[in-house]
């Protein structure tokens, strides 16, 4: 009874999916200085969620490598994706930081962006839900100072924000990816959302 929707197809045939909404719990990216995605506060609390609502279903669900992406550019403190996303405006999927292999996620800032997301607002695009009333974290970092690290987020107007540091509270919208070869009902539109068909242990 969770409404996703498709990210985009990946280059196994897995189909990567974003909650429609958020969830009702938020969390800070990160605790004291840990600021990578497999060390972090976000990702306690994403596997926490995952356990508690899909487990079940966990032999759907891929374990995929999410892209934390925290390379550093040169020494003002930006990281790859900020020169990329904002600087140059040219965003794309090749993974150029950690890949951190789990059941659950979250988005890059390149994703939200190819979806439709800019700096400035835009409430046009497919990702966008207007119940969604606070900024929700990605997992690409934008730049580190001696306040912290700040991640990308995505504000509630659709327009993406580097200036977040990871220690305050947002919203979490997890991401998951379903293995390819799996079967399902409906035709994806919001009358008949594409369902899932789920065989019974014999």
């Amino acid at each position: 009874d969770l409404k996703w929707k498709i990210v985009r197809i990946n280059g196994d045939g897995s189909v990567k999916l974003v909650l429609n909404n958020t969830l009702d719990a938020v969390s800070s990216y990160y605790e004291t200085d840990k600021y990578s995605f497999s060390d972090s506060a976000i990702k306690k609390n994403l596997d926490s969620w995952y356990t508690n609502n899909l487990s079940n279903y966990g032999d759907y669900i891929a374990n995929f490598k999410f892209c934390n992406d925290m390379l550093v550019e040169d020494e003002t403190g930006f990281y790859a994706p900020y020169n990329r996303i904002v600087l140059n405006n040219i965003p794309n999927n090749v993974c150029l930081g950690t890949k951190v292999s789990n059941k659950i996620g979250l988005l890059t800032i390149d994703e939200a962006v190819m979806a439709g997301a800019s700096q400035k607002e835009n409430k046009n695009y497919y990702l966008y839900n207007a119940d969604i009333t606070d900024s929700y974290y990605t997992l690409s970092g934008a730049k580190h100072d001696s306040a912290g690290y700040y991640p990308f987020s995505v504000n509630s107007n659709g327009s993406i924000d580097m200036k977040t540091v990871g220690s305050s509270l947002k919203r979490v919208r997890p991401v998951i990816n379903i293995i390819k070869n799996v079967k399902a009902t409906g035709d994806g539109t919001e009358k008949r959302p594409y369902q899932l068909i789920i065989e019974e242990e014999k």
